[in-house]
């Protein structure tokens, strides 16, 4: 009894949303819901990706990360002052942990000038660990 309210109920809602009597309502409901979802999620997925996915999987494969694999002598050389023998911008490079980062879209705050530049070039884990701009760390 309280179902078969409930249900009746949800039929008249659904003819006063949709304007059409009948079962033809929930059909309406149904496909405006799966239009929806659609919108909602960018399209259709194929094979599992969407559309962003395969973009971000395409930008990784392009460029493969090189190994960095430095000595602390070799490492200061990326701290991205200018080249002696081509007068271009070295790449900026700082080191957490063992692990060299690339940070030369970050020039402005890694580089010559920049807030962060004592980190530049250096094995910075202990002073950003401390949070300190002490060179000698």
């Amino acid at each position: 009894m309280v179902i078969s309210n409930a249900i009746q109920g949800m039929a008249k809602w659904c003819e006063a949303v949709t304007g059409v009597e009948g079962s033809s309502g929930y059909i309406v409901l149904l496909v405006c819901t799966i239009i929806g979802y659609i919108w909602i999620n960018d399209g259709f997925q194929i094979n599992g990706s969407t559309s962003k996915q395969a973009a971000e999987e395409e930008e990784e494969e392009e460029e493969p990360e090189p190994l960095r694999n430095f000595t602390i002598k070799q490492l200061r050389h990326f701290d991205g002052t200018a080249d002696d023998n081509s007068d271009e911008e070295k790449k900026v490079y700082l080191s957490v942990g063992g692990t060299v980062f690339d940070v030369s879209k970050g020039r402005e705050f890694y580089g010559p000038g920049g807030p962060y530049e004592v980190f530049a070039g250096r094995e910075c884990g202990a002073a950003l660990a401390t949070m300190s701009f002490d060179e000698e760390l």
